[in-house]
């Protein structure tokens, strides 16, 4: 079982380290990467026309699971909701913050094997590291919101309407546009590939990125989403 609390500590603690200046660097190739899912997010979400006219835009760091908020009409997230260390106490908050009519639409990630742009990676750096023990599917994670199920079962115990679910297929160029070695340099600093190799020798990750630009060079014209 996760430990909420020490889990959302770790993130702080891995975000304000090595991890956030890593996403920085490589926000903008991400961005371009997930455009399509993120056309697709603003099209659900479909922003109110009153808010158009708007010029100037309220930037908050904080917590969602714990910030105080109030009187949203639209919550929105794109990725960013699997990693809440007890989901349905944050979905809850959410909830609680947002007024009475409030709709939320967020992105989440199918399966990993329905997302071959993480497994082909995934898969090619597993010769070349200690084996890892099968993560529980429910812990916090990319991949924790991956069952419809599980997502329903933990909106509605939060008091959140069932939601619907629509499924987007889609491709998705891990390279942006720059080629091959572009894909294996987006593939290894972030996600599971990334923790994998943190620590490991030079040698070993010499070994294991040779073996991603190899798996990579295979899926040169598409990668799904």
């Amino acid at each position: 079982m996760v430990d909420p609390e020490q889990f959302n500590a770790d993130q702080l603690a891995f975000g304000n380290g090595l991890g956030g200046p890593t996403w920085v660097v490589r926000q903008a190739h991400t961005d371009i990467t997930l455009a399509p899912v993120s056309e697709a997010l603003l099209a659900l979400s479909a922003p109110r026309a009153r808010a158009a006219g708007i010029t100037n835009v309220d930037w908050r760091q904080a917590d969602a699971a714990t910030a105080a908020l109030d009187g949203f009409d639209l919550l929105a997230s794109n990725f960013g909701l699997m990693f809440f260390g007890d989901p349905v106490a944050a979905f809850a908050h959410l909830r609680r913050a947002a007024s009475p009519g409030a709709r939320m639409a967020f992105v989440r990630w199918r399966s990993l094997a329905e997302n071959p742009w993480m497994e082909v990676p995934m898969r090619a750096v597993s010769p070349h590291v200690p084996p890892r023990s099968k993560p529980d599917p429910q812990a916090p994670g990319m991949f924790a919101f991956a069952d419809p199920q599980r997502v329903s079962h933990v909106l509605i115990a939060a008091g959140w309407a069932p939601p619907r679910f629509d499924e987007l297929d889609c491709d998705l160029d891990i390279a942006a546009g720059r080629g091959l070695e572009e894909a294996v340099v987006q593939s290894t600093p972030i996600g599971a590939v990334g923790s994998w190799l943190r620590g490991q020798p030079a040698e070993v990750v010499a070994a294991a990125v040779a073996s991603i630009r190899e798996a990579l060079a295979a899926h040169r014209d598409r990668a799904s989403c």
